[in-house]
């Protein structure tokens, strides 16, 4: 597995407060598994998916955001098509997971 070396413990994210808001707060930077990498965000997509999550559904501590570009800083153990440094570009389903969304910046 191939990681890099400035990898911070915690990331800003934007995140569903419950009762319609969100805001920006500080979470962990997710561990990855074997077969995932790990990218940092240098821009993002805004779709309407993104703000209905926040109008039309009330989860608590959910990362926002879909559509995401960057750079991958680490790699899983059975990661062979990317390397750390690779500028890729993704998907991930918003508003559904604690600790993955585009909305962050890892």
């Amino acid at each position: 597995m191939s990681s890099h070396p400035a990898i911070p413990s915690t990331m800003k994210a934007f995140v569903l407060q419950g009762n319609h808001k969100a805001g920006v707060e500080t979470y962990p930077v997710p561990s990855i598994d074997d077969n995932k990498v790990l990218v940092q965000v240098v821009a993002i997509g805004q779709n309407p998916t993104d703000w209905k999550s926040i109008r039309f559904f009330d989860r608590r501590g959910v990362i926002s955001g879909c559509d995401y570009s960057g750079h991958v800083v680490k790699t899983g153990r059975n990661v062979t098509l990317l390397s750390v440094g690779d500028h890729v570009a993704g998907f991930v389903i918003g508003a559904t997971f604690k600790d993955r969304g585009a909305f962050a910046n890892t």
